[in-house]
């Protein structure tokens, strides 16, 4: 997987830039795929980790108590994305537009998976983001 980057310099701005660009490449790929296990290798290929690795990932106890990063209600939209696929592969339709519209509507700490990935494709990153990096340090400022 990619690590955050905190765009607080502009060092970190082209890193961020650079990242944003590399995510656009490795999506566009993904929506040249013919089927949802061409479209899941192009983002298990790329970052070594499948959706049920994530979902373990995320269920794991570490994650209890985490605020605005992973957690539990990761774990939830990855078994969303699982079931969505899952549906998709056995042509199982209204449940895979029942699972769609459950997975535009999910929900994390700082907004909707709609929003996100919105903001992802446009390349924005949030103010909550960049407050976030401010408090944890990350970004040579201090942590408060």
């Amino acid at each position: 997987m990619f690590p955050y980057v905190c765009p607080a310099t502009p060092d970190r701005w082209l890193a961020a830039t650079r990242l944003q660009e590399s995510i656009s490449i490795i999506r566009d790929e993904a929506y040249n795929q013919r089927s949802v296990d061409g479209v899941l290798n192009v983002f298990q290929n790329r970052f070594h980790v499948s959706l049920h690795d994530l979902r373990e990932l995320f269920a794991n106890q570490t994650w209890r108590h985490a605020r605005s990063y992973g957690g539990h209600a990761w774990a939830g939209i990855t078994g969303l994305a699982i079931a969505l696929s899952d549906a998709i592969r056995e042509e199982r339709g209204g449940e895979a537009n029942l699972l769609l519209t459950k997975v535009q509507n999910a929900r994390h700490n700082t907004g909707s998976l709609t929003e996100k990935l919105a903001k992802l494709r446009t390349g924005a990153i949030s103010e909550g983001q960049e407050n976030i990096c401010d408090r944890l340090g990350e970004c040579g400022g201090s942590a408060s």
